[in-house]
């Protein structure tokens, strides 16, 4: 019960700010994904004068794009500093015991540094719409990663170790299900028009 309520309380606290956060950021993303008709107004009175002056403003990145790339920036936080260094934890607690499965523990760890790094660079990189091509692969490599974790953790809970599944199944969910949203949100902003900084980044 103990171990539902934390994940709950964690659910919670995680889907708040990865709400919060990229919603609050967007407005520094304005200029990168065009602009919109903000209002229309009387151009003047008189004689050859008449007419309505369309005024435009730059918008920020549309609400998919920041959800996700404030899901993604937060779970690569998370990665990087609560379950990689977890499952370094385990592998000392577990090389004696079980040399293998400590093994590739420590495989799929060091794996995790390295892609939630990626998820937490590619927050920014969706919301300015800047080297979109080191996303390309990332929702692949999320999906594999996470699905490897829950493997090994599963051969894992096999032996002595047996509430490791039940520990692993929602972080590993959660890991895979990152894969479809990073896949529309890449291809949101790489959809989007071209604008005056994408011209400024390439030269």
């Amino acid at each position: 019960m103990g171990v539902v309520f934390i994940v709950l309380l964690f659910a919670a606290v995680f889907a708040v700010l990865a709400v919060a956060v990229p919603f609050a950021y967007g407005r520094a993303t304005q200029g990168r994904w065009g602009e919109r008709v903000a209002r229309a107004e009387l151009a003047g009175a008189g004689p050859y004068r008449d007419g309505t002056l369309v005024l435009h403003e730059r918008q920020g990145a549309p609400w998919w794009v920041r959800l996700t790339a404030g899901l993604s920036g937060l779970w690569g936080v998370v990665t990087v500093f609560v379950f990689a260094p977890g499952g370094l934890l385990f592998v000392l607690v577990s090389a004696e015991r079980t040399p293998v499965i400590a093994l590739l523990a420590l495989l799929v760890s060091l794996h995790g540094f390295w892609v939630g790094g990626r998820l937490g660079w590619s927050g920014v990189r969706l919301l300015k719409r800047k080297e979109l091509s080191l996303v390309r692969t990332l929702p692949l490599h999320t999906a594999l990663h996470h699905a490897a974790v829950l493997s090994v953790f599963a051969l894992a809970s096999l032996g002595t170790h047996d509430d490791l599944v039940e520990v692993t199944l929602v972080p590993c969910a959660i890991g895979v299900a990152m894969a479809p949203l990073l896949t529309v949100a890449l291809r949101r902003s790489q959809q989007a028009a071209p604008t005056q900084n994408d011209s400024q980044d390439d030269s």
